[in-house]
């Protein structure tokens, strides 16, 4: 499943360490977890703080949503901190929270846990720890490859301890495209059978038939990591339309330049866009209107 994507975890998690450093998003764990910041040019740094600003505000709203009883589960989950950043808000409650990723990459971040009092204090008693498993009262750590999806839900329920019937959400963000379509379509369509009150949020590429879209897939292609679901999901209403089939009886999608004019709050972007000097706006539009965010539900309206 995730062959050969640890360098996307890598670069990615740079990037948001050169975000909090600069002050673009507030992340005072992911220092942790690397400690080479990158710099990207403007456009791709506000494209990083919409994406971080989207995949957080959308939990968060589930979480507000749906009371204390919350499970979170972060499919491709890389070096993300948004448990930590979560559980240090005393506005948001939830009960359990799970990444999923590689064998290599679990296993630095369960290492990374283990070696840091911080980190380590806020997963609760620790009840289980190996290079590939972390079990613990509040955080969960999984090695798996969850396009296997009736092995993730076995997972799920007997080591993470996840309830069925409580409300869950799963994250995905730039993952979806990596696999085949039969393969999204058997995990999320497994997923809202097996769990009661199941949401989503995706954030992924869009509008992938055009030159611009053809250039990121060519360079994607060459570092080993081609995007093998691109052509199913070529537009908004394919990401709409393709997860209604799957089971989810709602679903809301944006491509980001609506997100970043529409949806985040006005100070916000006005704050981060005096970070740094930016004048070729139609670049950033151009960036923006490939990649999409999506908020789905098998059960009730998730929406911004």
């Amino acid at each position: 499943m995730y062959s050969n994507t640890e360098w996307t975890n890598n670069e990615a998690s740079r990037t948001k360490l050169w975000l909090s450093q600069q002050g673009y998003i507030d992340d005072p764990f992911v220092k942790n977890f690397c400690q080479n910041p990158m710099k990207r040019a403007p456009e791709i740094n506000r494209g990083y703080f919409a994406r971080v600003y989207s995949i957080t505000h959308s939990v968060k709203r589930f979480c507000l949503k749906d009371g204390a009883n919350c499970q979170i589960v972060n499919i491709g989950s890389g070096f993300d901190t948004l448990f930590w950043r979560l559980i240090k808000n005393s506005d948001i409650q939830f009960n359990r929270y799970v990444d999923i990723d590689t064998n290599e990459v679990i296993d630095y971040k369960i290492r990374t846990i283990l070696k840091n009092e911080e980190l380590l204090q806020f997963c609760g008693k620790v009840e289980k720890s190996s290079p590939s498993q972390f079990i613990s009262e509040r955080y969960n750590a999984i090695a798996l490859d969850a396009t296997k999806a009736m092995q993730l839900v076995r997972q799920l329920l007997q080591e993470c301890r996840i309830n069925k019937t409580d409300p869950i959400i799963f994250i995905f963000e730039c993952v979806l495209l990596y696999w085949p379509e039969e393969s999204t379509t058997n995990l999320i369509y497994t997923l809202n059978k097996t769990f009661t009150n199941c949401n989503f949020v995706i954030f992924d590429l869009v509008n992938t038939k055009d030159k611009f879209s053809d250039l990121m897939q060519q360079s994607l292609v060459e570092q080993q990591t081609p995007l093998l679901g691109a052509n199913s999901f070529r537009t908004i209403d394919d990401w709409q339309t393709k997860l209604s089939k799957m089971k989810c009886s709602h679903v809301h999608a944006w491509i980001m330049n609506d997100v970043y004019y529409k949806l985040i709050q006005q100070n916000e972007r006005e704050r981060i866009e005096k970070i740094e000097f930016f004048d070729e706006i139609e670049l950033m539009l151009q960036l923006f209107n490939h990649y999409c965010l999506v908020m789905a539900s098998n059960y009730s309206n998730f929406d911004w």
